[in-house]
């Protein structure tokens, strides 16, 4: 997966939170929010999507802003805080 900057398209990451449940944002506070709060007011029309935004530090990245479902993966879950490392990895 890749890590969506604030200029790329948000139904880009919108689909990504679809298809894995998680989608990456790199940037510094406000406009990695200011889009996270767009992916997820494009989630909106998804009655079965949950999205929430959350924050991880990750050690290439330094941190990253994430839009996940809480539906896919509760908060808390370990598997969560891996898949955001992984993405971090993949994109180094």
């Amino acid at each position: 997966m890749r890590i969506y900057g604030t200029k790329n398209n948000v139904y880009d990451a919108v689909d990504t939170v679809l298809e894995h449940g998680i989608a990456a944002v790199e940037g510094t506070k406000i406009p990695a929010v200011e889009y996270a709060n767009r992916i997820i007011e494009c989630l909106g029309i998804y009655p079965d999507v949950s999205p929430i935004i959350s924050y991880q530090n990750v050690p290439n990245a330094g941190y990253l802003y994430y839009v996940f479902d809480i539906n896919r993966f509760p908060i808390g879950e370990k598997a969560l805080e891996d898949i955001v490392l992984e993405i971090d990895l993949e994109n180094a």
